[in-house]
């Protein structure tokens, strides 16, 4: 467990799927469901789990919906909370995610 900003987090929470997701929504703000579903399946990845995985990031305050269209073309951000910490978190845990620049907007 890691402190941040008064936060304690546990290095548990983001795990294989969802941390992938969760760092292509950092690295990519305003992703669409239909761009995850893309870069799920060019992955080799299972794409029928994908909407289980993002409203459990949702439901945990991970990333939010900034967007909602037309046949549930929702964009997603990570929060400017939890999102954030948990995104400084990783980049602490993981040298190789300090260099590399995230797109994370000031909204």
């Amino acid at each position: 467990m890691l402190m941040t900003t008064g936060v304690v987090m546990n290095d548990k929470l983001l795990t294989g799927v969802r941390k992938i997701l969760f760092l292509t929504i950092a690295n990519n703000p305003r992703i669409t469901q239909t761009q995850l579903c893309a870069l799920s399946f060019s992955r080799g990845g299972d794409v029928h789990r994908l909407n289980h995985h993002l409203m459990g990031l949702e439901s945990e305050g991970f990333i939010r919906v900034t967007h909602r269209g037309k046949r549930g073309q929702f964009r997603y951000t990570i929060t400017k909370s939890k999102g954030k910490q948990m995104l400084k978190y990783l980049q602490q845990s993981n040298p190789l995610l300090r260099i590399q620049n995230f797109g994370i907007q000031n909204e």
